[in-house]
C-alpha cells in the first residue's frame, strides 16, 4: 500500500494512524489545557477569597509566579485559532493585574513630624531546630535594633542571645522559650509600660506597649499556625481575623510583627490589609519574599511581616539572614507620627 501510515485489519477496515506530529500537537494541547485549569482554579480562589483546602494553600503562596505564564499563553493560543484558552487566559491575566496592583501602584508612607521618635525593629523567625545559635544570635545582634522581636525562639538560642550580651542591651524583655515552634522573646531598649505573653490568634503570642521617647507604642508579636492540614488552616483563618481585631482594640500606635505564614496572596491575609499597611509594602519592596531560606528551593514568598497602623509609618526596610534558620528575619526604621 503506498500510505505507510496505513495498517491492512481486515478485507474491510483500514485504521490510519496518526502522524507523530499531530499526536505531539495534542499531548502539547492537553498539558496546556491542565497548566490553564490549574491557574484558572487559583485565579478563581482569589475571587471568591477563599483558600478551603490545604494544596490550595500552597498554591496560593506562589500566585504571582504561578499565573504569568497565563500572558504568553493567550498570545499563543490566539496565534494558533485556540480562542477558548486565549479568553480564559486574559480572564487569568486580568486576576493577576487586579491582584498585583496594590503592590505595584502602592501608596508613600505617611509623614510623620519632624521631632517624631523613631525606633528600629528586628524579627526573625529563628526556628526551633536552628544548628546555628550562636551565629544566629550574632546576627540579630548586629543589627543593633531598638526593639528585637523573635519568633521559634528554642532555650538554645535564647542562651545563645545571653551570652552575646543582650541582657545588658535590653533592659525589658517579655515571653519564652520553648522546644517547639511556639517559643516567643521581645527585648526592647526601651521601658514596657506593659507586657504580656497572651494567645493572639490561637497561638502564644506578646502583646506590649512601649514607651519610645514619650510616646506609647503597641507592638504585638504574633506567629500563626501555617495552613499545611485542614485543622491547621482552619486555624490559621480563624487566627488572622483575631490578630486584627486584637490590633485595633485601641487607638494607640501599633504594629504587628511575625510570621504570619501567610501573604497577600492568601485571600484571609489580604483581608488583613484593609485595615493594616504592610511596611514592605509601603516602602516598594512588595515583590520581597523571606521564605523558605534554605539552599534546595530559592525563596519565593513573603510569610515575615511588620504590619502598621496610622499611628505609625516606616522610613527603611531591609532583610537579614540569620544562619540556620530557614526565613530570613528583617529590620524596619519607623516614626510615630505623633511628636515626643
Amino acid at each position: 500500500m503506498a500510505d505507510r501510515s496505513a495498517r491492512l485489519v481486515s478485507t474491510d477496515t483500514v485504521v490510519i494512524d496518526p502522524p507523530a506530529s499531530a499526536r505531539r500537537a495534542t499531548v502539547i494541547e492537553i498539558l496546556a489545557w491542565l497548566a490553564v485549569a490549574t491557574m484558572g482554579m487559583v485565579a478563581l480562589s482569589q475571587a471568591i477569597g477563599r483558600t478551603l483546602l490545604p494544596p490550595m494553600y500552597a498554591l496560593q503562596a506562589t500566585t504571582p509566579f504561578l499565573l504569568a505564564p497565563a500572558v504568553p499563553v493567550a498570545v499563543v493560543a490566539s496565534l494558533r485559532g485556540r480562542h477558548l484558552m486565549a479568553l480564559t487566559c486574559v480572564g487569568i491575566a486580568a486576576a493577576l493585574l487586579w491582584l498585583t496592583w496594590p503592590v505595584i501602584a502602592h501608596d508613600d508612607p505617611l509623614s510623620a513630624p519632624a521631632s517624631a521618635p523613631t525606633f528600629t525593629l528586628t524579627h526573625s523567625n529563628a526556628y526551633f531546630r536552628n544548628t546555628s545559635p550562636d551565629a544566629a544570635a550574632e546576627a540579630l545582634l548586629a543589627q543593633w535594633p531598638d526593639v528585637l522581636a523573635v519568633t521559634e525562639q528554642s532555650p538554645q538560642l535564647e542562651a545563645a542571645l545571653a551570652a552575646g550580651g543582650v541582657g545588658e542591651r535590653y533592659a525589658f524583655r517579655a515571653g519564652s522559650s520553648s522546644e517547639r515552634r511556639n517559643g516567643v522573646a521581645l527585648y526592647s531598649r526601651f521601658p514596657f509600660i506593659e507586657a504580656t505573653v497572651r494567645d493572639i490568634g490561637g497561638q502564644p503570642g506578646i502583646d506590649a506597649t512601649i514607651d519610645v521617647g514619650g510616646i506609647a507604642v503597641r507592638v504585638l508579636v504574633v506567629h500563626p499556625l501555617p495552613g499545611v492540614d485542614t485543622t491547621d488552616l482552619s486555624e490559621l483563618e480563624r487566627g488572622l481575623p483575631a490578630i486584627d481585631a486584637m490590633g485595633r482594640a485601641d487607638r494607640t500606635p501599633t504594629v504587628i510583627v511575625g510570621d504570619f505564614n501567610a501573604s497577600r496572596w492568601h485571600p484571609a491575609f489580604r483581608r488583613l490589609l484593609s485595615h493594616w499597611t504592610d511596611v514592605h509594602e509601603s516602602l516598594g519592596q512588595g515583590f520581597s519574599v523571606s521564605w523558605p531560606e534554605n539552599k534546595i528551593v530559592p525563596p519565593f514568598v513573603r510569610l515575615d511581616h511588620a504590619l502598621m497602623d496610622d499611628g505609625v509609618t516606616a522610613l527603611a526596610a531591609h532583610d537579614v539572614d540569620v544562619p540556620g534558620s530557614d526565613h530570613r528575619g528583617f529590620t524596619v526604621i519607623l516614626a510615630t507620627r505623633v511628636s515626643g
